[in-house]
């Protein structure tokens, strides 16, 4: 119990704290959270992860690997979330929102900074080749679902 308490404090509540310290700041400096998301998302997130990757040796054949992995084991919740909607009965906008949960793990803003305060900067490494494997994986998972459920493709 006293290791779960330790876990806690020192690897989720500084995250948790940095997304409570947004939402009270936000509003009361009149931040657009678009304008902050398009930030982050566009230029310093990958300013992160280039920082990341130009400071590490990558062998080819671990991240390819690790890359395989994200999509094999991405493409299996996929085809779970996508069977377990048709079993439900679910129209094409259910179903397509089941996939994109499933094709689409918040392993960026939030499971970056778990991986830093966990494991250190010798986690980076790893985490970032899973982050953008499963970015833009999810990406085309998202692009064909939406075009799917909009009529795209039956």
């Amino acid at each position: 119990m006293l290791e779960l308490a330790a876990i806690f404090l020192n690897i989720l509540l500084p995250v948790f704290s940095l997304v409570l310290i947004g939402y009270l700041a936000g509003p009361r400096l009149g931040m657009e959270p678009r304008t902050l998301s398009k930030l982050a998302y566009y230029i310093l997130v990958p300013a992160f992860i280039f920082n990341i990757f130009s400071k590490a040796e990558v062998q080819l054949e671990l991240a390819a690997r690790m890359a395989l992995y994200s999509i094999v084991v991405t493409l299996g919740a996929v085809t779970v979330a996508f069977v377990m909607a048709r079993l439900l009965g679910a129209g094409p906008q259910i179903m397509a929102a089941y996939v994109l949960v499933a094709g689409f793990g918040n392993v960026g803003n939030f499971g970056l900074p778990v991986v830093e305060f966990k494991v250190g900067s010798e986690g980076m490494l790893p985490a970032s080749i899973y982050f953008l494997t499963g970015s833009t994986f999810g990406f085309l998972i998202g692009v064909m679902a939406a075009t799917w459920q909009r009529g795209g493709a039956h």
